[in-house]
C-alpha cells in the first residue's frame, strides 16, 4: 500500500468517498487536489469544515475515523480494486 502520495491521484480513498456520496468527478479531483497539496494522510476521505461555517479547518478525515466497521470494510474493499 501507498503511503505517500505523489500525485493527486493517490488519494484513492477521496475518490471512492465521493464516488459514493454521489459527488461529481470534477469536485471528486479538486478535492485530491486539495489533499495533495495540503499533505493530507494518504487514506483521507474529506477535509471536515468548522462548525461555525467559516470555512475548512485543515483537519482531513480518515478511513481509519468511520466508526461503522462495515461501511469503513467497504470503502478499502473498493479501494484495493483501484490499484
Amino acid at each position: 500500500m501507498t503511503t505517500t502520495a505523489t500525485k493527486p491521484a493517490d488519494y484513492k480513498h477521496v475518490a471512492v468517498w465521493g464516488r459514493q456520496m454521489g459527488s461529481f468527478a470534477y469536485y471528486i479531483k479538486r478535492q485530491q487536489e486539495l489533499a495533495f497539496e495540503a499533505g493530507a494522510p494518504i487514506n483521507a476521505i474529506f477535509e471536515r469544515y468548522a462548525n461555525d461555517g467559516s470555512g475548512p479547518t485543515g483537519e482531513w478525515a480518515t478511513a481509519d475515523t468511520i466508526q461503522d466497521d462495515e461501511r469503513r470494510a467497504h470503502l478499502e474493499a473498493e479501494v484495493a480494486k483501484l490499484k
